[in-house]
């Protein structure tokens, strides 16, 4: 398996919202999804917006054909060496080791790139 996660593009939204409109996969996110394709490519084109202006790092998470199968995010903290993160997968892609390699990437980027020293999450079964 060859998980990759790159930056968030808006064009993502379109391949992605199947996955989670009115999927269980909302269920353990602090947001409840999209009610529909047009306020998810909304939704995507902030969060991509929020990433370049680093207050969000938010990535892609493709699997081993390149297609996109869910988010991952980095949230750093205003003290400068503490952060968060939280992912989802679409449920199809789940079970497969997406999530754990997409966290490993997520975490080396924080810790390499951002230089975070502590990296908080939430990981529910599920």
């Amino acid at each position: 398996m060859s998980t990759r996660i790159r930056p968030l593009q808006a064009a993502d939204a379109r391949v992605l919202f199947p996955m989670v409109f009115r999927s269980p996969v909302t269920r353990n996110l602090v947001w409840d999804g999209p009610e529909s394709v047009e306020e998810y490519c909304d939704t995507v084109a902030g969060f991509a917006e929020r990433s370049r202006g680093r207050t969000m790092h938010i990535f892609t998470i493709e699997d081993e054909q390149g297609t996109p199968i869910g988010n991952i995010d980095l949230r750093p903290y205003d003290d400068g060496y503490r952060g968060d993160m939280g992912r989802w997968i679409g449920e199809a892609h789940q079970g497969r080791g997406h999530g754990t390699a997409a966290i490993r990437l997520a975490a080396q980027y924080a810790f390499g790139q951002l230089g975070l020293e502590k990296l908080e999450a939430s990981i529910f079964l599920g």
